[in-house]
């Protein structure tokens, strides 16, 4: 009974994803934008899911905080924000150039289609709780993802947050 919305800022795989959700029988409105600029109007969303994608920015003229204040800004009051952070010990982050202790560019050998994307990681769960509340988020529980995938090491911080 759910309304499912998307934002993907490449036109094939948006094209891909509702393709492949009609087969299914899934209504599925996916759209052309990014996490900063997501065409929604303010507090449309009871929740927003963000799993492996919150973290990767546009280009240079954009940080977390752009993210995060749109989410906060898309999401009603006592709106969900469910997400996963990149930890930066992941394996998407070997041979990644390093811009700051936070923000890195992508060399993408393991999927080869996000080379070059600037991506954000985290060290450590206080840096997300501060950055989330920067954007206006009060209510914020965080936990961690380790888990070795075959030979594949995926870290993630979870975040379940509250716009209050």
């Amino acid at each position: 009974g759910m309304s499912v919305f998307g934002v993907e800022p490449d036109q094939k795989v948006v094209e891909h994803t509702q393709s492949k959700m009609l087969k299914k029988g899934t209504n599925v409105s996916v759209k052309v934008g990014t996490n900063i600029a997501t065409g929604y109007p303010d507090i449309f969303f009871d929740y927003v899911y963000a799993s492996g994608s919150i973290y990767y920015l546009p280009s240079e003229d954009f940080t977390i905080i752009d993210a995060l204040t749109e989410t906060y800004r898309i999401l009603n009051t006592n709106g969900k924000f469910l997400a996963t952070f990149a930890r930066s010990d992941s394996h998407a982050t070997k041979k990644a150039e390093k811009i700051d202790k936070n923000t890195l560019i992508l060399k993408d050998s393991y999927y080869n289609f996000r080379e070059g994307q600037r991506y954000h990681v985290y060290n450590e769960k206080e840096e997300i709780k501060k950055d989330l509340e920067l954007s206006g988020f009060k209510l914020i529980y965080l936990g961690d993802y380790d888990v070795d995938w075959f030979g594949t090491r995926e870290t993630l911080f979870l975040c379940y947050a509250i716009k209050t």
